[in-house]
């Protein structure tokens, strides 16, 4: 049902790259990590190289949607606090609008940097946003016989900061869905911008701790001779 889920995004963001770009570039672009390291060539330690900057992209990705998130709601908050009369509110929001919007620039420069740098080393063009960040599995990961101590080491370190990582994400979209239900019922002092913003804080920690686990699981796969797309799928 998850991959049936994936597909049905992917394909309807294949249409709207069509209607608002008037070209099919996600049809071109890998979505996956499996798909990427399938469609890239190369030996693996260029794919390894390759996957470590393709994992960089989804968290920059992330990350640029929440500075934006957070320059748009400074934006729009300093004019209402302005049509209240707040001065002091509309001030200190307008200086964060600022702030942010410079952070916003740096951002995206340093996405456009790891898109050229991809694009260097795998061949492949990313023109435009990444749909599916990547999957953090259910389970720990078994490790290969002979595996070296230290991606054993590294690989119960990332599924540590996986599980928090999970628990963040439950407990945000938790705050989320309350801090809505309770301003649909007249709580007019709830943040929602800031819960929205929240769970985007908590995605980027995912997509982190997803990448760099499925990073070290490929390392290994490599190191114990497993084909990689093999070992990534079966996450």
């Amino acid at each position: 049902m998850k991959i049936e889920i994936k597909k049905i995004i992917l394909a309807m963001a294949v249409v709207a790259s069509m209607i608002f770009n008037g070209v099919p570039a996600l049809a071109e672009m890998p979505q996956t990590d499996v798909d990427f390291i399938n469609q890239m060539g190369g030996n693996d330690a260029d794919k390894i190289a390759a996957l470590e900057e393709y994992y960089n992209l989804h968290v920059s990705e992330l990350e640029v949607q929440l500075i934006t998130e957070q320059n748009t709601g400074a934006l729009l908050g300093a004019r209402r606090a302005e049509r209240e009369g707040d001065v002091v509110e509309a001030k200190r929001l307008n200086d964060m609008y600022e702030s942010t919007k410079a952070s916003k620039e740096k951002m995206v420069e340093e996405n456009r940097q790891i898109r050229k740098n991809l694009g260097v080393i795998s061949k492949i063009e990313f023109s435009f946003n990444l749909v599916m960040a990547p999957e953090a599995p259910q389970d720990m990961p078994p490790v290969p016989a002979g595996a070296d101590d230290t991606l054993k080491e590294q690989l119960a370190s990332v599924w540590q900061d996986v599980l928090l990582a999970k628990k963040n994400l439950k407990f945000a979209r938790f705050d989320m869905l309350e801090g809505q239900e309770k301003y649909n019922n007249g709580v007019k002092n709830i943040r929602i911008g800031d819960l929205m913003r929240a769970v985007t804080t908590a995605e980027i920690a995912i997509a982190r701790s997803a990448g760099d686990l499925r990073l070290v699981v490929a390392r290994m796969a490599v190191a114990s001779g497993q084909p990689l797309a093999d070992a990534l799928s079966g996450l």
